[in-house]
């Protein structure tokens, strides 16, 4: 499956938004602030053990990522579009 994964900032500098060529979350929305949550969800599951990550957004077709203030974009920015490509084929039972 070809994920396309697109970064753009956001107002807040420690935010970023991920917008996905696929539906990402189906209804509602999903939210974790800790490992333990992000732990129980495919995108979770990958996201987090990046490290640096303070909190994960998903709804419809985007992710936003915040990280913890001294967590490096330039690191994260190049691990999270896999890692939310794993999480959707997980979570679509392609794995």
């Amino acid at each position: 499956m070809n994920i396309q994964v697109d970064e753009s900032e956001t107002p807040n500098p420690n935010a970023r938004k991920f917008t996905c060529s696929v539906t990402v979350i189906e209804k509602g929305s999903a939210s974790f602030n800790t490992a333990e949550e992000a732990a129980t969800h495919p995108l979770g599951k990958y996201i987090w053990p990046i490290g640096g990550v303070k909190g994960i957004f998903a709804v419809k077709d985007f992710v936003t990522v915040t990280k913890t203030p001294e967590a490096d974009w330039g690191v994260l920015s190049r691990r999270i579009p896999d890692a939310i490509r794993r999480g959707i084929v997980e979570r679509d039972g392609q794995a």
